[in-house]
């Protein structure tokens, strides 16, 4: 790999994207992520409401 001076390199913890940011000039990321903000306890009965409901998904989804 070879760099410029002022170009940084930025690699996402979660996944392995690596992007080359050249500090000289405005730059947006192609690729980010959000940190989670909710406790398991928050988010679990919205999220077994959603999968109780709709035709394409098996009765038991909830449950498991």
């Amino acid at each position: 790999m070879q760099f410029k001076p002022g170009e940084i390199i930025a690699t996402c913890r979660y996944c392995g994207y690596t992007v080359v940011i050249e500090t000289w000039k405005a730059f947006t990321f192609e690729h980010s992520m959000l940190l989670n903000k909710y406790n398991p306890e928050s988010v679990e009965e919205p999220a077994r409401d959603w999968m109780r409901s709709g035709f394409l998904k098996p009765p038991d989804l909830a449950k498991k």
